[in-house]
């Protein structure tokens, strides 16, 4: 019964902050903070009345865990605080998979690489780690690609202008002539598996390139919008110094910016600041935690064994 609830309230909790994540580019405290807490209490109640203290302490794990995970990637600018509050969410809540679930569906989510102990528990939040590697770097693929269709007149100035920069046309020219290298040495060489492992690392090299100039370019032109001071919320990523009378009062390289600066924005009488948008990056946890109940470890699948 407790894995029924903590499932409901796990799927309700992604379905609600992936719409709010889609429409407003935020998560609400009260969605993650509600996770967090269920997810502890709830498993802290079972464990109390059923004398199975473990079923609180993976729960306690995962949460630790996650929070570990979460603050790296939001103190190094890859998630903002929704995401990471979200991940937290999750931890305290499936520290251990549904057992009623095993009845329906036949997820891999063991390994004969993994230790035991990780295999019992905790298993399931390392395939949702996994499958959210798999699911967000598609899904962000994606949904740069629509931004990039929805502008694309701004973004073809925009990648053209980049291709002509100095220092990345000299990056081109050097990935070019390694790769002619490379593939000019596959002549001399009879070694079937150094010929396909060279095309591969050429066709790589070019690809990162390319992707790397493309993603800078729908950055720039799709993810930078000028707002007014009063209309910036918590949590936003303020992507220019702001300036007033001269002097700068807040920070680019600051990380979300915070009630107090807000406040003192308005107070100053700034007008506009640019903020950066980023993806809206929570349905692609929903994807990947259907995945992971349904299937299990996408990269145990696919190893076979």
């Amino acid at each position: 019964m407790i894995d029924v609830v903590l499932l409901t309230l796990g799927l309700l909790g992604l379905i609600v902050g992936s719409i709010t994540d889609i429409k407003t580019r935020e998560v609400p405290d009260w969605v993650n903070y509600s996770l967090i807490g269920s997810g502890l209490g709830l498993r802290l109640l079972y464990s109390v009345s059923s004398f199975d203290f473990g079923y609180f302490l993976w729960g306690l794990a995962g949460f630790g865990i996650f929070f570990a995970l979460a603050w790296i990637m939001y103190y190094t600018g890859q998630w903002g605080g929704g995401d990471s509050k979200m991940l937290m969410g999750m931890g305290a809540l499936f520290g251990t998979y549904p057992e009623f679930l095993f009845k329906v569906f036949n997820p891999k989510l063991s390994h004969i690489l993994l230790p035991e102990v990780l295999n019992n528990s905790l298993s399931f939040l390392l395939a949702f780690l996994v499958n959210l590697l798999f699911v967000g770097a598609i899904y962000g693929l994606f949904w740069s690609i629509g931004l990039s269709i929805k502008n694309r007149k701004k973004f073809m100035v925009d990648f053209k202008k980049r291709m002509k920069v100095k220092k990345v046309v000299v990056l081109r020219r050097v990935i070019l002539i390694l790769g002619l290298l490379i593939l000019l040495s596959i002549l001399f060489v009879t070694n079937a598996v150094y010929q396909v492992l060279a095309l591969i690392g050429v066709f790589v090299a070019l690809l990162t390139f390319y992707v790397w100039a493309y993603v800078k370019s729908v950055e720039n032109v799709c993810m930078y919008k000028t707002v007014s001071a009063t209309k910036v919320t918590e949590g936003d990523w303020i992507a220019e110094d702001v300036m007033h009378d001269g002097k700068k009062v807040y920070s680019a390289n600051q990380l979300g910016i915070e009630k107090k600066d807000m406040l003192k924005l308005v107070k100053l009488k700034v007008k506009k600041v640019v903020v950066k948008e980023g993806i809206p990056f929570v349905p692609s946890f929903l994807v990947s935690f259907i995945i992971s109940l349904t299937l299990g470890n996408l990269m145990f699948l696919m190893l076979k064994f």
